[in-house]
């Protein structure tokens, strides 16, 4: 094995750049055996019930668009769990076979509601109208995106979201809360832990909510989400 070809595959292994992140989740389902379907089953994990509660908390939405959703569990979950569900919603995602997963899941179920596009964050998100959303999603997503793609996506869902932007991530509950800017530490999974006050604070559009993930959905243990994120946007001034 040559220099070169030892070196890719060590930043790939530590996803040191946008590029070998976007490798990682293009091809995630050539490395995991069954991937897509586990991922899409998995639509009824506990912290989807934090997700269920948290909109219902926040009241009816028309529409919700998803970035991140993979096969589909979180928008599966909400066409099934929830009460009031949104008459349009739309889900982003780079992998081509847990995209084409979630269409067809959504087909067979006559789910008419429910579209889903293969699109790389940020570029994906740039054409979406301001505003167009009433509520945006990202749950366990963001926090796989590289600085600068990050930032940019970020910058997108805030522009995008009507109402409401939900997001379930990695959170620096204590070092850093309030403190610094940005924070940007990799967890033992290799997964970006950012402290999400920082993330927002240039932003005075937004109320922001950040709590622990209760015991059975906090997944802080293995590297994944511990919090919950819940940005209310600002009712402008008369």
């Amino acid at each position: 094995m040559d220099i070169e070809t030892l070196a890719t595959k060590i930043r790939r292994r530590f996803h040191t750049t946008r590029a070998d992140v976007e490798w990682m989740w293009s091809t995630q389902h050539e490395r995991r055996e069954g991937w897509v379907d586990l991922y899409q089953q998995s639509w009824s994990d506990p912290h989807r019930g934090v997700l269920l509660r948290c909109l219902e908390q926040l009241g009816p939405h028309e529409s919700l668009l998803e970035l991140g959703c993979n096969a589909g569990p979180n928008l599966i979950a909400i066409s099934k769990g929830l009460s009031a569900v949104p008459a349009r919603m739309h889900g982003i995602d780079l992998n081509a076979p847990a995209v084409e997963a979630a269409r067809g899941y959504f087909e067979r179920a006559g789910w008419r509601h429910i579209s889903v596009e293969r699109g790389l964050l940020p570029e994906a998100a740039a054409p979406i109208g301001d505003r167009s959303w009433d509520a945006v999603i990202a749950i366990a997503h963001l926090m796989h995106l590289a600085p600068g793609a990050f930032e940019q996506t970020l910058a997108h869902a805030q522009r995008i979201a009507r109402r409401h932007l939900i997001i379930m991530d990695l959170h620096q509950f204590k070092q850093f809360q309030g403190a610094r800017p940005v924070s940007l530490r990799r967890s033992p999974m290799e997964r970006w832990r950012r402290d999400w006050w920082s993330c927002f604070r240039p932003h005075a559009d937004w109320e922001i909510d950040i709590q622990e993930m209760p015991p059975d959905a906090n997944l802080a243990d293995i590297g994944d989400i511990n919090a919950l994120v819940v940005a209310r946007r600002r009712r402008s001034r008369a």
